[in-house]
């Protein structure tokens, strides 16, 4: 029998760039939106849904003047364990596109909270996740004050293959529009777009305390996450999968656990 490979997608970015801002435009008009509110945290997926937000409104704009003009606007909401380096790099994303950012330090409100709740706050993931929701209502009552929708930020690494949001935080949103996209081929699009190299090579972090990234606290890259659930959607087995993955079996069944 013939080994069965694992086949990864690859896109053409032209195309699924006219595909994702098509969608965007299609469900703000649909929403009789204003315009559009994304989080930028300074990362890599924030900033590629923040330049095709800004492509897509830009030309919804031109091409429909009677409906009024649509508005993108970025939020930054750092907390105490936030790099200032990545509130630097969302203020340089939304200069780079010429819209509005709002900065709203979110450590007051998660002061309130452990003063008020703290004994629901008695580790690290508690009080990360609270950041993610907090982070949440804040964009959720600047988007409904100018009539706006939510974008999501989260890839399909993420929402797909692992379930890694949190729920009321990140994962409350209006549209996703790079969910269909795996971590690898957000970077192939952003380079494409014109993201900034800096912020298309970071290591993927949700900022939930200082020095935290996704493959430190999930124990494998999203790649690797992306290579088992590819092989498990085409059928192959666990032990097929760990042998094109160059793998033991452990990472791949932790893999599919998470899933």
């Amino acid at each position: 029998m013939a080994r069965r490979r694992i086949v990864l997608p690859d896109i053409d970015s032209t195309q699924v760039q006219q595909e994702i801002e098509d969608f965007m435009i299609l469900k703000l008009r649909e929403a009789a939106a204003s315009g559009a509110v994304v989080g930028l945290s300074g990362g890599l997926d924030s900033s590629t849904v923040a330049y095709l937000a800004a492509s897509a409104l830009s030309r919804c704009n031109k091409e429909h003047p009677e409906s009024g003009r649509m508005k993108l606007v970025g939020l930054a909401m750092p907390s105490g364990s936030s790099s200032p380096e990545d509130e630097e790099d969302a203020r340089a994303v939304a200069d780079a596109l010429g819209i509005e950012l709002i900065v709203v330090p979110i450590e007051p409100l998660l002061a309130a909270f452990e003063q008020n709740v703290s004994d629901v706050l008695n580790d690290r993931m508690h009080r990360g996740n609270l950041a993610s929701e907090i982070r949440a209502i804040v964009l959720s009552r600047h988007a409904a004050a100018r009539q706006c929708l939510v974008l999501g930020t989260g890839n399909r690494d993420e929402d797909y293959c692992l379930g890694y949001f949190t729920k009321r935080g990140d994962g409350a949103v209006d549209i996703s529009p790079i969910g269909g996209l795996s971590k690898r081929l957000v970077r192939v699009l952003a380079k494409h777009i014109g993201v900034p190299e800096k912020i298309v090579d970071k290591e993927p972090s949700a900022g939930l305390w200082r020095g935290q990234t996704d493959a430190g606290e999930l124990g494998f890259s999203y790649e690797f996450a992306e290579l088992v659930m590819a092989g498990h959607d085409q059928g192959l087995t666990s032990a097929e999968i760990a042998d094109e993955a160059k793998c033991d079996m452990v990472q791949v069944t932790k893999v599919l656990r998470v899933h």
